[in-house]
């Protein structure tokens, strides 16, 4: 769930959300699969939700003023739609990627296919969005966060594996933060 985050001294008007929202379904688990033909259609219903003026502003808070994808292309497929939706660029943050897990996630580093894209193609997944090129990503994630598989959701042993990529996401999420005054929607995996 999203928390809200005041800033000092403001009213009502101040309180500010973080939403995350997990990418479209894709057809395989390999390193960057492109959205399935259900994952679109998450993607166009999102985008829907979000077009309702009450969405972008949720509970009451602060409007969304910013969109954060992950700059895997399922997170871009997805982010793009929505970030239209919003009216609003996407800024590609690289600290909302996925967890790097070498062996179990990832087989190989896939960052460096990720840095390879063109800004073109970039653009090309996160269509009908535009990207905020002028936008620095934060965070600059190194391979791997972890090695090996997780034992399960709130085992106590993998809590210090995970540290590093927590600590990744952390510094993207006050990051985001730092650089829009409104809420924020983050695209990201259920992996973070």
């Amino acid at each position: 769930g999203s928390q809200p985050v005041r800033r000092p001294g403001a009213g009502g008007a101040g309180r500010r959300r973080v939403l995350v929202l997990r990418h479209g379904s894709r057809p395989t688990h390999t390193a960057d699969p492109l959205l399935d033909t259900r994952g679109e259609e998450q993607a166009r219903r999102v985008a829907k939700y979000f077009s309702n003026p009450e969405a972008a502003s949720p509970f009451g808070t602060a409007p969304i003023t910013a969109v954060f994808c992950s700059p895997f292309a399922r997170a871009l497929q997805t982010g793009g739609p929505v970030a239209l939706a919003l009216g609003l660029p996407v800024r590609v943050e690289w600290g909302f990627s996925e967890l790097l897990a070498q062996g179990w996630l990832h087989g190989s580093d896939p960052l460096p296919g990720l840095r390879s894209r063109s800004a073109s193609q970039v653009a090309k997944l996160a269509a009908p969005a535009c990207v905020d090129t002028s936008y620095e990503s934060a965070v600059v994630p190194e391979y791997p966060d972890l090695v090996g598989q997780l034992r399960g959701r709130g085992s106590a042993a993998d809590l210090g594996k995970r540290d590093r990529a927590l600590r990744r996401h952390r510094a993207a999420v006050e990051a985001a933060l730092r650089a829009t005054g409104g809420s924020i929607l983050i695209v990201g995996h259920g992996s973070q």
